[in-house]
């Protein structure tokens, strides 16, 4: 049977540098990858490891390709990363 989501890994950023954990990730569709988008339909995964951990999250295969940033407790936003499945994420 084939899976519904795909898994994505990638070293966890801090709250501040890597310092701490950031609250959660938001992840959206990137329909134009030449354009900046707001991403007003964003979905939240939490964040579950540490500042320099393995984070692991499992995204909707229908998402792709995608633009994730992480998003600290106050809600700053960390840089934007767009990516396409299959590819391993790396940080």
């Amino acid at each position: 049977m084939r899976s519904l989501h795909h898994r994505v890994s990638f070293k966890a950023p801090g709250d501040d540098w890597y310092d701490g954990k950031v609250d959660h990730y938001r992840v959206a569709l990137v329909r134009n990858p030449c354009k900046r988008h707001r991403h007003p339909k964003a979905r939240s995964f939490p964040a579950t490891v540490a500042a320099g951990k393995t984070q692991k999250l499992e995204l909707p295969r229908r998402l792709s390709p995608v633009s994730m940033w992480a998003v600290d407790e106050a809600g700053n936003r960390g840089r934007a990363y767009q990516f396409a499945y299959p590819c391993p994420v790396s940080g």
